[in-house]
């Protein structure tokens, strides 16, 4: 049988094993509330790290968007620049034709393309009849080809098209005169010197004023030296 005081101790027993239950349940709402209060920081942590992480992705896609727009303004000026500065066909005949003129006084005396000092000094001259300017005649024709045919004949319009394939005939006649050079006598009827000399003195030298009769003079001084 059990006596009074053993069963105090049961009793005492028995009440300090409930006052553990109570405080490991309590202890166990505590460290569950815990738990859930780690796990919704933690939670709240991801959604902030989400969001950083979208607004850099944005960020980074607009700067991509500006550098790509950028390079592709860069890219439309430049092209635009080039094809401003790219000479036109109408720009390579001014240019060339006002090259060969210079080559030949004879011709500048006809064509009077040029003004001022520039004609005036063609005036005074003659074409020298002599293989040196015969070779510089068609040094200047194979630039002038090759030149040319830098431009593409098929973007061309219908009426640059026949100009192009013209002055091509032309060049390539000239540079073919060398395989005859042996043949270009200076005296004969058509293109001799005997015919230009008598036609530029008589027909295309303009004596209007004092100033081209002073340039006749020269000429007739410059044949001397022809």
């Amino acid at each position: 049988m059990l006596v009074a005081s053993d069963m105090y101790s049961l009793a005492n027993v028995e009440r300090v094993s409930f006052l553990d239950d109570i405080s490991i349940h309590r202890g166990g709402r505590r460290r569950d509330a815990r738990i859930g209060s780690v796990k919704g920081a933690d939670r709240s942590c991801a959604r902030d790290v989400d969001t950083q992480v979208e607004l850099l992705a944005r960020s980074q896609m607009q700067a991509t968007k500006k550098l790509m727009l950028a390079i592709l303004s860069w890219f439309v000026i430049a092209v635009v620049y080039v094809l401003a500065q790219r000479p036109t066909i109408d720009d390579f005949f001014r240019a060339f034709s006002d090259e060969w003129v210079r080559l030949d006084p004879d011709l500048a005396v006809v064509a009077r393309d040029f003004s001022g000092d520039e004609q005036a000094r063609l005036d005074r001259q003659l074409r020298p009849w002599t293989n040196e300017y015969f070779e510089r005649r068609r040094e200047a024709a194979k630039r002038g080809l090759v030149a040319l045919r830098r431009f593409s004949e098929a973007e061309l319009s219908a009426e640059d098209r026949i100009s192009f394939q013209v002055l091509a005939w032309q060049l390539q006649s000239v540079i073919d005169e060398e395989k005859y050079q042996r043949l270009n006598y200076p005296l004969e009827p058509q293109n001799g010197a005997d015919v230009d000399l008598v036609s530029n003195f008589t027909v295309w030298q303009p004596v209007k004023n004092g100033l081209e009769a002073d340039n006749y003079v020269a000429q007739l001084e410059f044949t001397t030296k022809c």
